[in-house]
């Protein structure tokens, strides 16, 4: 998969990097394990990068997610399910893409705006991909979001959520 097939030459580095990272480590198959991503070898991501456990009942459970990943929802998300951090309106919307990268797989690039409870708009590019023990069939997610906001206060989201850009990439040879 190429890397310009998912992510733009405009995208920030660390987008572009993040999925090369990930290509690195699915070598022959469809996609990396779980087991396969290092922190060690990524310390550059790990504050703004999350993993998410698919369940059976067609949930998302988050298992880790870094520093800057948890300052925007305030709380730690390890346990959280997305219908924990945002109404339904935004939540049916990210669920139905998650289950998208799951199912097909694909990877999942987007740009997205969401209002704060303070009134601020939030902008976030965020690149998501699949992860599987088979390292053909996928039960967790991996994610990689830069925001663009630089300011370090904490943002609660809110509903409302904007797609002001989506792609996907059939991560089949």
């Amino acid at each position: 998969m190429p890397v310009d097939r998912l992510i733009g030459a405009e995208e920030p580095q660390r987008i572009r990097e993040f999925v090369q990272y990930w290509m690195s480590k699915r070598g022959d198959g469809r996609m990396p394990a779980f087991t396969d991503i290092d922190p060690v070898e990524i310390p550059w991501a790990l504050s703004q990068i999350y993993i998410v456990e698919a369940k059976a009942d067609g949930d998302f459970v988050y298992r880790l997610a870094g520093e800057a990943i948890a300052q925007r929802y305030d709380r730690s998300l390890k346990g959280a399910r997305i219908s924990d951090l945002f109404a339904e309106q935004s939540s049916s919307k990210i669920l139905e893409r998650w289950r998208r990268v799951i199912d097909e797989p694909v990877g999942y690039y987007s740009f997205t705006s969401h209002p704060s409870k303070q009134g601020v708009t939030l902008r976030a590019r965020r690149v998501l991909l699949p992860l599987g023990k088979d390292r053909i069939t996928a039960d967790h997610l991996v994610g990689f979001t830069v925001f663009e906001d630089i300011q370090n206060s904490r943002s609660l989201f809110s509903d409302g959520m904007i797609t002001r850009d989506i792609r996907w990439a059939d991560l089949s040879r």
